[in-house]
């Protein structure tokens, strides 16, 4: 067992070169020694003989070797203590002025327009308040390439549909959280005969044209709408646009079509446009956070904390219906 003691005996030792262990965290961002070779500027075979040679200094491997690389789970506790520890000599530095050149922690976050809002609005502000010396990245990601970007450390976290995850992820490295639910809505002019109505039916929506983004949470959303409007009837065109949100519902109100969103979309306001509530139940999409079990950014670590504690609450309120 590698508790905090014998990890410590490790870096006092004097037996670890710290470029040993620079190059075995940069085999742990990418997954690949050849990778990490490109990245470093040194052969592969470089990296491959330094982080051999640091494997035998410490007595255990850090990396499974096969088909691809992993690491271990003696190795991912190992390097995450390397990181926090590097990490901490950087801030030690700052603070008494040396001259170094530290960069600024991060957090690389994927996300789709219609999850910029509402509940992960309120986790990013936590996370800004508690952690202001980390900085947050965000990239709006489409769900073809969301996955192997977590993977492959690109991203060090996603926030998507969980819908959208169509791959197992019980024998993968990547974890998925659920967090929130958010009703799907209706997109309309403000001027259209069911716009009269406080409450949408899928008959409604029958002989209508459909508009949907070809990218992010549109498919999905019409993956959920499509059976339920075919149970009466059948669309009379649908569309897919590769547009922003906000471009799309500007088309909605041009073409006098129709759209689904989800309710976080509620807050965006175009001249001519406005949202009805659909169905007698609603349908709801849950969204998740994902992330690879193999990052060891401390700084996600600092995120989803804070993402499991608002997710508890959350879960919570629902329950006794506070919300």
């Amino acid at each position: 067992m590698l508790d905090q003691s014998t990890l410590y005996q490790y870096l006092a030792s004097g037996r670890l070169s710290l470029v040993s262990l620079t190059q075995a965290l940069v085999v742990s961002e990418q997954l690949s020694f050849h990778k990490a070779g490109d990245i470093l500027g040194i052969a592969q075979s470089a990296v491959s003989n330094r982080v051999a040679s640091l494997e035998d200094a410490i007595g255990f491997p850090l990396f499974e070797r096969k088909r691809t690389v992993r690491l271990t789970p003696h190795g991912r506790i190992f390097l995450e203590f390397i990181s926090d520890a590097i990490d901490l000599v950087g801030k030690s530095l700052e603070v008494s002025g040396a001259p170094i050149e530290i960069h600024r922690p991060a957090v690389r976050i994927g996300l789709q327009s219609a999850a910029a809002a509402g509940p992960l609005a309120a986790i990013l502000r936590r996370f800004d308040a508690a952690q202001p010396d980390i900085g947050l990245t965000l990239m709006e990601t489409d769900d073809s390439d969301v996955l192997k970007c977590v993977r492959r450390r690109k991203l060090d976290i996603a926030f998507l549909p969980c819908q959208a995850m169509t791959e197992r992820l019980s024998h993968d490295v990547l974890d998925a959280l659920p967090l929130w639910d958010e009703q799907v809505v209706v997109a309309l002019n403000q001027d259209d005969p069911l716009a009269t109505k406080s409450r949408l039916h899928w008959k409604d929506l029958a002989d209508r044209e459909f508009l949907v983004r070809s990218h992010g949470i549109g498919p999905h959303l019409m993956d959920l709408a499509l059976p339920l409007v075919r149970q009466v009837g059948e669309p009379r065109h649908i569309e897919h646009l590769r547009l922003g949100r906000d471009t799309l519902l500007t088309e909605v109100v041009r073409k006098r079509a129709v759209a689904l969103t989800t309710e976080a979309a509620l807050g965006i306001a175009l001249p001519g446009l406005t949202f009805r509530p659909i169905g007698e139940i609603p349908v709801l999409v849950t969204f998740c956070a994902l992330w690879s079990r193999q990052n060891i950014n401390p700084s996600l670590r600092s995120l989803l904390k804070i993402i499991r504690e608002l997710s508890e609450a959350y879960r919570n309120s629902q329950a006794d219906g506070t919300i």
